[in-house]
């Protein structure tokens, strides 16, 4: 078993989450490439599988793993593509408002080098960058949960700017839990 959280992996739990929670209104869209799936032709992570484990069926298939996926259990949808700029995870919520999280791969256990300060860093300028966004959009990061990276959201979501922008720091442990929504 591998310490590492690939990138789709936290993509997709952090949209099943939205969709458990209530947070997503109906659909979320997963952006998913095959370098998320796939390194040097050594699957990391299966999205099919993972949908499958937890009850949601194929209703349309574009490739491998894009296509349309729903749950009866919830009456939700969650689409898989790969279009650039839409952000990792985007839905709209039941206030109207788009929800739109840019997500990072990492460790489940943190590590001597630190890469929890990059990948954060680098997830707060692209979202910090978007060249489009909604009034009334909420915006965030996800980020693999671990020791580290949870006392780095901790700490940065209590950032005078971070606060200002009203960017939501999330972390997502391997069960699929996030923290950071409501803070």
């Amino acid at each position: 078993m591998t310490d590492r959280i690939p990138e789709a992996q936290v993509s997709l739990f952090l949209a099943l989450w939205l969709i458990e929670q209530g947070i997503a209104q109906d659909t979320v869209s997963v952006s998913i490439d095959g370098a998320m799936v796939r390194v040097h032709g050594t699957e990391i992570f299966d999205p099919v599988s993972s949908l499958a484990e937890r009850g949601w069926r194929r209703e349309k298939l574009d490739r491998k793993w894009s296509g349309i996926y729903f749950s009866e259990q919830y009456d939700a949808t969650i689409e898989i593509h790969s279009r650039p700029g839409e952000g990792d995870v985007s839905t709209v919520m039941p206030d109207g408002n788009r929800f739109i999280a840019e997500c990072k791969k990492g460790k489940s256990a943190p590590s001597r080098s630190n890469p929890e300060y990059p990948l954060i860093r680098e997830a707060l300028g692209q979202i910090l960058t978007k060249e489009s966004v909604g009034e009334n959009d909420i915006h965030a990061i996800a980020v693999p949960s671990n020791l580290k990276s949870v006392q780095i959201a901790h700490r940065w979501r209590r950032a005078p700017l971070v606060k200002r922008t009203g960017i939501k720091i999330l972390t997502v442990d391997t069960e699929g839990n996030v923290v950071g929504f409501d803070v």
